[in-house]
């Protein structure tokens, strides 16, 4: 479920002020927009993240997308870029009005006219230009800009649902799925019965009966990463069981959301289990996208947390066996 037709909308965050902002966009607009060519480090302390969402072709042209600000790096300090609309009523559908137009211009003032580096599951994909025209995509803010794909614009699309597009002001590599990872019998054979016990135990939890209901295998995501770059293989699974009852119209879902990781054994860094029915969802369904924002070659992660039409972003860091948050991000609904 995760979607990045994303609406950033209101998070008090007191670190992040717009004296700070501004500060940012000063020491930003001094270095020049095309950045150095990786070499194990990153050019500056100033980095600016997004994501990149594809706006509807009626909004924008076919070969533009949207960028979705979401944090900016300095000096070993986060800032997250949280910007507060105006109601539904109180504006026009596809005009963004803020309710702090000062800090909403220096966000758009830090991220406009810029390059930004696009990866997809740790493959440098193509590079995104902003420009000055910031507009709003189902209720989401995004600078508008051009891409310039280096692989298939149609693949990057299909598997966006699953693998999202993440935007990097300077050029970072991103090695967290290294190819020669595998997940050997034993391991794979472990990982399931810690499948079966999780969705066991959600069944359990909200009270409903397993008989009842399917694995939807459409619907299920498993990701082999390296998160702290040390050999030991990483896992985010996601596992939906559907109600296969003619009477549950509307659906209903159970699911459950583990991030592990293996060293003689398999370890639980997150789990969550959730039980969706028709337009509400009780319990954690959660998302992982690993990314370097520093150059360290050590997995941050943006954990997304989902709602029937809402959701909220977290910044974690990863340690050898656990993660941490660092800030909420934002949050938004559809």
């Amino acid at each position: 479920m995760l979607r990045t037709i994303l609406l950033l909308a209101v998070f008090s965050l007191t670190t992040v002020m717009v004296m700070e902002i501004f500060s940012f966009s000063a020491q930003a607009k001094e270095r020049k927009d095309e950045s150095v060519k990786f070499c194990g480090s990153v050019e500056s302390q100033n980095i600016l993240i997004g994501m990149i969402n594809y706006c509807e072709d009626f909004l924008i042209g076919k070969n533009e997308a949207g960028l979705i600000p979401l944090l900016g790096y300095e000096e070993k300090q986060y800032l997250a870029f949280p910007l507060e609309i105006l109601n539904q009523t109180q504006r026009s559908w596809f005009e963004p009005k803020f309710v702090s137009p000062e800090k909403a211009k220096a966000i758009q003032e830090l991220f406009e006219n810029k390059n930004f580096w696009l990866y997809q599951k740790g493959s440098l994909v193509g590079i995104f230009k902003s420009n000055t025209e910031i507009i709003l995509d189902f209720g989401q803010p995004c600078l508008v800009g051009n891409i310039s794909w280096k692989v298939a614009k149609n693949k990057t699309e299909e598997e966006m649902e699953k693998y999202p597009i993440i935007a990097l002001s300077q050029p970072i590599e991103q090695p967290f799925w290294p190819e020669e990872l595998k997940l050997d019998s034993k391991q794979s054979e472990s990982l399931e019965r810690i499948i079966k016990s999780d969705l066991e135990k959600a069944f359990q939890k909200f009270k409903v009966n397993p008989a009842h209901f399917d694995r939807f295998k459409d619907d299920e995501r498993m990701e082999i990463m390296d998160l702290n770059r040390d050999g030991n293989p990483e896992v985010y699974i996601r596992c939906a069981m559907l109600s296969s009852d003619i009477n549950k119209f509307e659906g209903e879902v159970i699911t459950i959301s583990l991030l592990l990781t293996f060293e003689k054994e398999w370890k639980v860094m997150k789990e969550g289990s959730a039980h969706w029915i028709n337009d509400t969802v009780e319990g954690l369904d959660f998302n992982i996208l690993p990314i370097d924002i520093d150059g360290s070659g050590i997995a941050h992660l943006i954990l997304t947390r989902n709602y029937y039409d809402s959701w909220e972003y977290y910044l974690y860091k990863t340690k050898k066996d656990s993660i941490s948050e660092i800030l909420k991000i934002s949050e938004g609904n559809i």
